[in-house]
């Protein structure tokens, strides 16, 4: 994963635009943004002094809703007096979870509840930070297959977020969401069958 951010040619010479956020970055960029200083030869998750991610520019309220960057390694080691309070209920989780402490403090608790409950790796929780991220237009290009010439780039990270997402929907409860489309169509014969299949990562709302 880290050399498909950091060292291919097809990372490195990347350049990333979302255009529905606004927010211009690399690989590089984001491999540092979610997983800080590690290398093979540094095995460190601590973010480098001073580092910030480029925020979005478009369809944020202000900048108290902009990106923020949280080390990996607040995702794991839960304390005693966590655990404790995720196994009484899930309603008494989600409420110790939402109220409590900054921003960054709030997301890192949740982010180390989710990791906990579905088991996730580092390097699973790797995959679902990035791709909540601007790299997502790079996977989605793979996916789709918009661009021959990204066939078989990210192939380790879209195998670790594919499990990630595995494990994480078996901690999830069934409910209805709702996708809108950004002038793409379902065709009559997508509903003839019953369902489709998206190849690329989607997000959803209630």
């Amino acid at each position: 994963m880290y050399r498909e951010h950091c060292e291919y040619d097809y990372a490195v010479m990347c350049h990333i635009i979302t255009d529905n956020y606004g927010i211009s970055t690399t690989p590089v960029v984001e491999w540092k943004a979610v997983c800080g200083g590690w290398t093979p030869a540094n095995r460190d998750f601590a973010l480098p002094v001073g580092f910030s991610c480029p925020q979005e520019t478009k369809n944020v309220n202000d900048c108290s809703d902009g990106r923020i960057v949280i080390c990996i390694a607040d995702f794991f080691n839960p304390s005693p007096a966590e655990v404790a309070m995720w196994m009484a209920t899930e309603e008494s989780a989600e409420r110790g979870d939402a109220h409590v402490g900054t921003r960054a403090e709030r997301e890192a608790r949740v982010g180390r509840r989710m990791v906990w409950k579905a088991g996730l790796t580092h390097e699973e929780c790797a995959a679902v930070r990035l791709w909540s991220g601007p790299t997502f237009a790079e996977y989605n290009r793979v996916l789709r297959g918009f661009d021959i010439s990204m066939k078989g780039c990210y192939t380790t990270t879209l195998h670790a977020l594919c499990s990630a997402a595995y494990k994480l929907s078996q901690i999830g409860t069934p409910e209805v969401v709702y996708r809108g489309l950004g002038g793409r169509a379902i065709s009559a014969a997508d509903f003839s069958k019953g369902a489709f299949v998206e190849r690329g990562a989607q997000s959803f709302t209630r």
